[in-house]
């Protein structure tokens, strides 16, 4: 690239990170141009060149959040929280809902969100009763914060085609009733099914809301670039995003993971979209491994037949898993597809359970991991009462994949937390719970191999590392601006640090 020509906005006094006597950066047509000194740049500043003063703080490539669900994300936003804070006993969700109830006409939905049964008083899920009760002339459908649960009440249950008659999908359940058979309310692992059958009631006015909500806390939060992880994601699902990213309401760029079930639709419809210049890319294929029903599905033969079939047709294949057999059956699986294609970047999304012998096989497998350290500080505290001391030590294993070196990346699985990478770091860092207990302190990093795995570690997750992840010339200008350095995160806390710009292509699209 040379440089006999203007830049279209430089960033001056600069502090860069290990950077030497750079502290300059220019961009022109979206990408880096130059990083360098003032005086570099100088060179390549022309009349209509807009100059940013960065007075001394630290600018870092855009924060990619490698596993989140956007769409989940933005219609939480727009729903009535019923988290712990707010609720902590079902007789207070029911109160909630009523209220809310009162706010809607009769006969529209009621949305709520954000319960975990292990933290209520009663230590159980709520059931169609328990909504029949506080919401007779409702439908009312209520999250579990994990996303992997669901509670209707009977009016909402019948306008979706639940009934007695109903068969469990094969990777969910349908709890029943013991006497009747009648299904409870409850349905576990069935949120996309559910999602599905709901487009008749989805108002576009809210969902537009909800992006909206959604793009505005990401950006505010230094991310740039996120994956979009859902099990559901189809064609249907990727000209939704390609429309919200037309008309401008999702600045950050989308990568979406297709569905297992709907990849053979994606391969034989051709996608007119230029991802260089829509930032909007298919990710790899989504496959869940699940225990829902008590054993894990697919098993393993079939597992690994999936995956050397999706890969034989250029797929990347990304599979939840959680629990340590889960964790185990993926990593035998991608390690027998590796042996007929090497190079294929296959990934294990969550790898929540990571002891040692579990890490040695996904070391032995060169499968990546996409984890979700955020957890620790959210959900420790439980984890330290439920889990068993061997499990807490080795949970959400960063450090063990560091000191294997085994590629891997942050994810928030946004909803299940808010994005937050900066919180993600300081947690990768220190260990602590919210509450500031220590949770698997043997996992703890450096903030820099934290910052690392929430940049150019999630671009390699995906195959962007040319494009993403560093400060090089050529590179697409996704940066942050902070007002400290994020690698001396656990010397400060994440509230010492402010975002005060985020620019996407080149564009300032947040500043503080």
């Amino acid at each position: 690239m040379s440089l006999n020509y203007k830049a279209d906005i430089v960033f001056r006094n600069v502090s860069f990170i290990h950077s030497g006597r750079a502290n300059s950066i220019a961009v022109k047509d979206s990408k880096i141009y130059l990083v360098g000194t003032d005086a570099q740049t100088r060179d390549v500043t022309g009349s209509d060149t807009k100059t940013v003063d960065c007075q001394d703080m630290v600018m870092i490539p855009g924060f990619h959040d490698a596993h989140l669900h956007i769409l989940r994300l933005s219609a939480n936003l727009t729903k009535l929280y019923c988290g712990p804070e707010r609720a902590c006993t079902i007789t207070r969700i029911k109160e909630l809902l009523e209220l809310e109830a009162r706010k809607i006409p009769q006969g529209g939905w009621v949305k709520a969100w954000g319960y975990d049964h292990e933290l209520l008083l009663e230590k159980r899920h709520p059931n169609r009763g328990d909504l029949d009760r506080a919401v007779p002339n409702h439908p009312v459908r209520l999250d579990h914060v994990s996303g992997h649960a669901t509670v209707m009440n009977t009016m909402a249950m019948r306008k979706l085609g639940f009934s007695e008659y109903s068969v469990d999908p094969p990777k969910g359940v349908i709890d029943r009733e013991e006497e009747s058979g009648f299904p409870s309310g409850l349905f576990l692992d069935m949120g996309e099914y559910i999602g599905k059958s709901m487009i008749p009631y989805r108002d576009q006015s809210e969902l537009q809301e909800g992006i909206i909500l959604a793009n505005q806390l990401l950006i505010s939060r230094g991310i740039t670039a996120v994956q979009d992880a859902g099990i559901g994601n189809d064609l249907e699902r990727w000209n939704l995003f390609k429309r919200l990213k037309t008309l401008g309401l999702l600045d950050p760029q989308v990568t979406m993971m297709v569905g297992y079930d709907y990849c053979e639709e994606f391969r034989h419809t051709p996608i007119a979209t230029n991802p260089l210049r829509t930032g909007l890319y298919v990710g790899p294929a989504k496959i869940m491994l699940s225990l829902t029903t008590g054993s894990l599905v697919p098993g393993q033969k079939s597992l690994t037949d999936a995956i050397v079939s999706l890969q034989s047709n250029g797929w990347q294949v990304a599979i939840h898993a959680v629990e340590q057999e889960a964790i185990e059956c993926a990593a035998k699986a991608i390690c027998s597809a590796s042996k007929i294609k090497s190079g294929a970047r296959h990934r294990i999304e969550h790898c929540s359970e990571g002891d040692p012998t579990v890490i040695s096989l996904v070391d032995k497998s060169g499968a990546i991991v996409v984890t979700n350290p955020g957890f620790v500080w959210h959900f420790g505290d439980k984890y330290r009462k439920t889990l068993g001391s061997n499990i807490v030590s080795n949970i959400y294993p960063t450090g063990s994949l560091e000191n294997r070196g085994i590629p891997w990346a942050i994810g928030s699985d946004s909803p299940m937390i808010m994005p937050d990478p900066i919180l993600d770091i300081y947690t990768c860092v220190t260990r602590f719970s919210k509450s500031g207990n220590p949770v698997g302190k043997e996992q703890t990093i450096s903030g820099s191999q934290g910052l690392k795995a929430y940049t150019y570690g999630a671009a390699y997750s995906c195959f962007q590392e040319r494009e993403l992840g560093s400060l090089e010339r050529g590179k697409f200008a996704d940066l942050v601006l902070l007002s400290r350095d994020p690698t001396g995160l656990g010397y400060y806390l994440p509230a010492d640090i402010n975002v005060k710009m985020t620019v996407i292509r080149g564009k300032v699209v947040y500043e503080n």
